[in-house]
This record gives C-alpha cells, sequence and structure tokens, in this order.
C-alpha cells in the first residue's frame, strides 16, 4: 500500500544520502543510514587489524544486519596478478570458514574490476546467519563488503539486506543496471537473494 512505498521511497533517498563511496575509491554502494568507522583484527592474528567502514540494523528482537566494507588503494599490476582462483583462496581465508557451516565461492571478471562473492550459511550463538563477503579489485583500489543478516528473515530485514547488496558497483556503472558483459567469467557470481529462497 501507500505506506510500504513511501518506506521506500525514504530508503531510496536515504540510500542516496549515505552512500559509501570515498575519494580515491573506483567502487560504490548505498547504505540505508549513518556508517561509523571501526577496526577489526585478525581471529588468528589479533596484531593484523583493519580499519572499516561499518553500518548496522536492529530489527527489534528478530534481526540484525551487519555490515562492514574497506576500500584501499591497489599496488600496481594487482588487477592483473589476481585471477578468479586466487581471489577465491583470498576470500575464503580472510573469512575464516570455520564460522560458517556451509559456504561457497563464486567469481566474475569485467573490463574495469574482478570481483569474487563468497556466500555462507552459520550461526551466531542460536541464531541462524546469512553472510556473504565480496572482494572487488579495480584497477586502481581494492574493495571488500561483509554482510551478514542474523535471526529471522523478516521481510523488512530481507528486503534491507539484498538492497545493500545488489547497490554494490564500479562507479562507471550507472545506478541499477547490470554491469557490461564479463569477460570469461568461471562461475557466476552466487546471488544471495535467490539462493536463500531456494533453500
Amino acid at each position: 500500500g501507500i505506506a510500504a512505498l513511501s518506506f521506500f521511497a525514504q530508503a531510496a533517498m536515504a540510500a542516496e544520502e549515505y552512500a559509501y563511496a570515498p575519494e580515491g575509491c573506483e567502487f560504490r554502494m548505498e547504505l540505508p543510514g549513518e556508517q561509523y568507522q571501526s577496526r577489526k583484527c585478525s581471529p588468528d592474528n589479533p596484531e593484523v587489524c583493519r580499519d572499516m567502514t561499518s553500518y548496522t540494523k536492529v530489527f527489534g528482537l528478530d534481526a540484525t544486519v551487519n555490515v562492514n566494507i574497506t576500500c584501499n588503494p591497489a599496488p600496481d599490476q594487482m588487477y592483473e596478478q589476481y585471477n578468479g582462483e586466487v581471489m577465491q583462496a583470498t576470500m575464503s581465508a580472510m573469512m575464516g570458514k570455520d564460522k560458517l557451516a556451509d559456504y561457497q565461492t563464486g567469481y566474475q571478471e569485467f573490463d574495469v574490476a574482478k570481483e569474487a562473492v563468497l556466500l555462507g550459511m552459520g550461526k551466531t550463538g542460536s541464531s541462524e546467519r546469512i553472510f556473504v563477503a565480496q572482494l572487488w579489485i579495480g584497477h586502481k583500489s581494492i574493495f571488500t563488503m561483509e554482510a551478514e543478516l542474523i535471526g529471522q528473515q523478516t521481510e523488512e530485514a530481507d528486503k534491507m539486506y539484498t538492497g545493500i547488496l545488489h547497490s554494490i558497483r564500479h562507479q562507471s556503472w550507472p545506478k541499477n543496471t547490470m554491469p557490461p558483459k564479463e569477460k570469461d567469467a568461471e562461475a557466476p557470481a552466487a546471488n544471495a537473494a535467490s539462493q536463500k529462497e531456494k533453500q
């Protein structure tokens, strides 16, 4: 009804307002609310830490959406050197697979960027956890995004989660369009939304 439409209109406006698009980063995404800065250290090696931008939304007692993002300058030749296999292995190592009961990875290659995706399921305490991570390597920057939906998949939490994931793009791509045809992609990246519907 009308209320839902105005909710989405407001959400769309808020997403533009809270876009993550730092200077020098080739990638951008829309977030539905204010971001904050946080620091994440490796579970295996507490010395290894990285600064990230985070967003959290709690839906009452039902669900929580957490998003962590980093974008850093890419060393020269990184785009050429990293292939799908290396990127998917990097993702698996970064995410500490042991926290996920089940996961799969995918890879796509475009002229402007390469993307590896990891999609996993697991538990946080007694709550269900859906986890999606993306690693994008462009010609000038490296973008990582980890998003989790913990708890019940309510419609509102679900919509927000998939909306955030679908907003990620190379800044040269128009908004809400599929990226230009990819070059010889290996496995198409798993689409988090359709994966969940099938289960």
